[in-house]
């Protein structure tokens, strides 16, 4: 037998999750592009530097290069490897991927609820099973998901709030 949670309007509490769901998942596409962006950046950097760095080296065979031109591809080959250890220390992609898997769980969550808010509207019966089942699913989400700053979280809203799109 099916326990009848509510009918009619749909509460609050729920459309405030469905609300968060949705600006949890925009927060979180935010910041796995932004992850991705900086990782590209500081990859491209890298390559760029050894490449200017190991061409250098390489054109100087041969040669005595003047003291600033030894200065300059020895800082720029330094710059390379800081830059590299940076890369490997900060794992832009495992950030990226995790906070991909977050918006891509609140965007599940999102589509569960809303068939739960048509259901409340339309009078149908909402059983305590599926809305526990939604509220497990909603705090495993949260302890899951990486964390994010309050910047980004604003930035994130901030974006949303400039281009607002259904669902």
């Amino acid at each position: 037998m099916t326990s009848i949670v509510a009918v009619g309007t749909f509460p609050p509490a729920l459309q405030e999750d469905l609300d968060n769901a949705r600006k949890w998942r925009t927060a979180y596409s935010f910041y796995s592009q932004r992850l991705t962006l900086r990782g590209q950046f500081l990859g491209i950097a890298v390559v760029v530097l050894s490449a200017v760095t190991g061409t250098a080296i390489f054109a100087s065979i041969g040669e005595s290069p003047t003291t600033w031109a030894k200065v300059t591809v020895g800082a720029a080959s330094v710059l390379a490897v800081v830059l590299s250890s940076v890369q490997t220390y900060m794992n832009y992609p495992k950030r990226a991927a995790a906070a991909d898997r977050a918006r891509v769980g609140y965007q599940e969550l999102y589509d569960d609820l809303r068939p739960l808010k048509e259901d409340f509207e339309s009078g149908e019966r909402a059983d305590a099973k599926r809305l526990t089942l939604l509220d497990r699913k909603m705090r495993t989400l949260t302890e899951n998901s990486p964390n994010l700053s309050d910047r980004v979280w604003d930035r994130a809203q901030r974006r949303r709030s400039r281009s607002p799109r259904p669902g």
